[in-house]
């Protein structure tokens, strides 16, 4: 009995440590698009629209119709007329996104062809801590990147220095000495001699 315990208990703890990944890489990313609308959102609204090109105002205006790859190398050229750092934004688009589209855009099939290349559903489940702390803070840092664009003198987000605490808090190693002890009873029971 106590080992079917434990086996139920192990696989909600699976269970659980797998939904949280996904939640953490959805919104890693709803985060980022949402920070790069608002940018281009904030910048439409103060500019005189009526010198914009087509291309430029569909760009900025209708941001639903923009892809996160131009977002993220667009905006910051259009708005602050400085390129990006390919190596700030490398990461995300060319190893991350696979696994936010599989979680963004799900699909029943293993297509890969339709894809890019790569199976959805294989990103869906070997989702790994790795991949979510390089893309939680690949995040962050392109935030700061772009933040660093408007000038030293601009206030940063209210959110983003407590957004970097805590992700440095949750998805930092942890020392062992600061572990606590688990809320539930050993896994395994614990014999002594009679």
């Amino acid at each position: 009995a106590e080992l079917r315990a434990n086996k139920e208990y192990i696989s909600g703890l699976i269970g659980r440590s797998e939904s949280s990944k996904r939640q953490i890489m959805q919104a890693a990313f709803s985060l980022l698009e949402c920070y790069l609308n608002g940018l281009a959102w904030s910048y439409y609204n103060k500019i005189n629209t009526k010198e914009l090109s087509k291309t430029k105002d569909n760009l900025l205006q209708d941001t639903s119709n923009v892809n996160l790859r131009d977002k993220i190398k667009k905006y910051p050229k259009e708005i602050y007329n400085t390129e990006l750092d390919e190596s700030h934004y490398q990461f995300l688009l060319d190893e991350a996104k696979p696994y936010r589209d599989s979680l963004m855009h799900p699909s029943p099939f293993s297509a890969p062809e339709k894809f890019g290349g790569y199976d959805k559903l294989e990103k869906l489940y070997n989702l790994d801590k790795e991949i979510i702390v390089k893309t939680v803070f690949g995040v962050i840092n392109l935030v700061e990147e772009i933040e660093k664009m408007k000038g030293k003198d601009m206030p940063v987000p209210v959110w983003l220095p407590e957004l970097k605490a805590a992700a440095n808090k949750a998805l930092q190693p942890t020392p062992k000495s600061r572990l606590q002890k688990p809320p539930h009873p050993p896994l395994i029971p614990v014999f002594k001699n009679a």
